[in-house]
């Protein structure tokens, strides 16, 4: 069993350990949004996990797609979300499809094999994986170098294999940051 670390983003961090495992650790962040802060602080732990696979637990997939199209279009950050009936697309642009990127598969195979910063969105993969896919996953779970890529599972009830290491995160959409006090007066950021 995968050991557990409980994370809560708003002001300070305020889990601890739960207990070791023998294949590296599952790590767990709660997130809230759709405050513009809360969308940076999730991607900032996105991209800071120490695996490159990240199953985000978040009921309101739309909502948090949204935010992250707003963000790529303000910023330029490298963000793609994949479809089944849609393949990789950015979000900055989202008009076309990355070729041959149509099936789960072959956008895995796509993601470990580029050579840029990027930060994947899955949703609608088939589940369970199969076991063509475990190998897949456990490469992507392990792509390191100084090009950073992140493949984030975006299903509420995934399941990623026992081999498989990933970082866990959640992300509510109802809740706001805690207020600051700046400057004299308290705001959300």
């Amino acid at each position: 069993m995968h050991g557990a670390t409980v994370i809560s983003i708003g002001n300070l961090p305020v889990g601890s350990p739960l207990s070791s495992g023998h294949r590296g650790e599952r790590v767990k962040h709660e997130m809230s949004g759709p405050d513009p802060a809360i969308t940076i602080a999730l991607l900032d732990r996105i991209i800071g996990a120490e695996q490159s696979l990240v199953l985000l637990r978040c009921a309101e997939r739309e909502l948090l797609r949204e935010q992250l199209r707003l963000y790529s279009i303000r910023t330029g950050q490298a963000l793609y979300v994949w479809q089944e009936d849609a393949g990789l697309r950015s979000l900055r642009d989202g008009q076309l499809p990355v070729p041959g990127s149509r099936r789960f598969a072959d956008a895995l195979r796509y993601v470990a094999q580029s050579a840029h910063f990027g930060v994947y969105f899955f949703s609608g993969y088939p589940q369970p994986f199969d076991a063509t896919l475990v190998p897949l996953l456990r490469q992507i779970a392990k792509l390191g170098g100084d090009r950073v890529r992140r493949v984030v599972l975006l299903d509420e009830d995934t399941r990623v294999p026992p081999a498989v290491e990933f970082c866990e995160v959640g992300w509510n959409a109802g809740a706001r940051a805690q207020p600051r006090l700046r400057d004299g007066r308290w705001v959300r950021a």
